[in-house]
């Protein structure tokens, strides 16, 4: 486990992940995760690329307008 201080960024909070972590899951600038709230914790995973994310959300648009 390592702790990490929320800063300020702008109207938000962040928490910087450490290098570690972003190399274990291959993750890289722009790339997608998911967030949740289990319990009282919060889980990050990889959920894909930016590319990936642009396509499903662009097909989900194309399926809602018919």
């Amino acid at each position: 486990m390592e702790l990490r201080r929320i800063s300020r960024n702008g109207h938000s909070l962040q928490i910087v992940l450490p290098r570690t972590f972003l190399t274990a899951l291959h993750l890289h600038p722009r790339d997608v995760v998911a967030v949740e709230l289990v319990d009282d914790t919060i889980v990050i995973s990889r959920a894909g690329s930016a590319r990936e994310f642009a396509r499903d959300a662009h097909k989900r648009s194309a399926a809602t307008r018919g």
